[in-house]
């Protein structure tokens, strides 16, 4: 009696779970979003606009959703592993962008590497993104206004904020944080 197919591609659960998680999660991650957020020649607005647009097209759909929160009350990790990305290939890219906009460049010579309190602050734009997926996408809650809209609103009052703050995070920061787990 011969094994099903799957099962010669898939020896373990472990190994279809990381199947599904490569095809669902990290293949829809583009390269051109980090390159696009760097982008210079566009203000910083337009660009975290066009990168939550195109982040969420790519990624708040149902079937993403549900099997990310399945996956990570699986506790197998692959979910650590897919923020450990995120912050790697998204985030810190957006604290150098913030960086460039919210302080001088004394400011930016003297500043360390990017600390664990600027990617936390970007965590909360960030997470808000992913919190209107799961109202949406998890408990059936419409927000009564499009996710541009209320993207702008988000994109808008992390600028201000980060206008008004953002340096002084930066100067009150350890510059030589490490990595959360």
């Amino acid at each position: 009696m011969s094994q099903p197919l799957l099962y010669r591609y898939f020896p373990s659960k472990h190994d279809l779970i990381e199947a599904v998680f490569d095809e669902v999660f990290l293949s829809r991650l583009s390269d051109d979003w980090v390159a696009q957020l760097r982008d210079r020649s566009v203000p910083l607005r337009e660009r975290l606009m066009r990168f939550y647009v195109q982040y969420s097209q790519a990624t708040y759909r149902p079937e993403w959703i549900r099997i990310y929160m399945y996956a990570g009350l699986a506790g197998e990790g692959l979910n650590r592993e897919y923020l450990a990305l995120v912050r790697r290939k998204l985030l810190d890219p957006m604290c150098e962008e913030f960086r460039e906009a919210f302080l001088s460049p004394l400011q930016r010579a003297q500043a360390g590497r990017v600390s664990t309190r600027e990617v936390e602050l970007v965590w909360n734009l960030h997470g808000s993104m992913f919190y209107w997926a799961v109202r949406q996408n998890i408990f059936g809650v419409r927000a009564g206004i499009s996710f541009e809209t209320r993207t702008a609103d988000a994109i808008d009052l992390f600028i201000a904020g980060a206008r008004e703050h953002y340096a002084s995070i930066v100067a009150r920061s350890p510059s030589a944080t490490k990595a959360p787990r």
